[in-house]
């Protein structure tokens, strides 16, 4: 079962990885929704095609963060002992290792600590305390344990009703 976490743990964690950096490196306000409050406030909203353009730039990590936890509960769901709870864990560990990355790499690493250049919005350059804003990133992680949680538990239910 550890196995299946990694793998396809690490599968998510490359692709996001790729498309959060690529997309943020192109037009870090692409990302806007995902910045502190006030930050947001500062600068003007997204416009609509920046919506659409996040919306398709963004949709392979929409996919992998969807699809990658579904698939390693298919391989659980075949490995010749499983159970629901094996199914559960291993849905819940792949997004649990990705969510960790996600703040500690991508949050609190890049985003907070290094603060790359090609982060820092048009408009927000007065507000650089607010890029360290570790607890406002922490909030994120602990509302995505319990996104994790929720999803785990579809995802497990939908399994048990369509195969046992």
């Amino acid at each position: 079962m550890i196995y299946i976490i990694l793998k396809y743990s690490s599968i998510l964690i490359i692709i996001a990885t790729i498309v959060i950096i690529g997309t943020q490196i192109y037009n870090a306000r692409l990302w806007v929704d995902c910045y502190p409050k006030n930050i947001r406030k500062a600068i003007p909203k997204k416009t609509k095609k920046e919506s659409q353009l996040k919306f398709l730039l963004g949709s392979p990590f929409m996919i992998a963060i969807i699809f990658m936890p579904i698939l390693a509960a298919i391989e659980t769901y075949k490995l010749p002992q499983n159970n629901v709870l094996d199914i559960f864990l291993v849905v819940f560990g792949v997004e649990f290792l990705f969510n960790l990355y996600d703040l500690l790499v991508l949050d609190w690493l890049i985003f907070c600590f290094i603060t790359p250049k090609y982060q820092i919005l048009k408009g927000s350059e007065h507000l650089l305390h607010e890029y360290k804003n570790y607890k406002f990133h922490f909030i994120g992680f602990l509302k995505g344990i319990i996104l994790g949680l929720i999803f785990s538990g579809i995802v497990t239910l939908i399994m048990y009703l369509i195969n046992y």
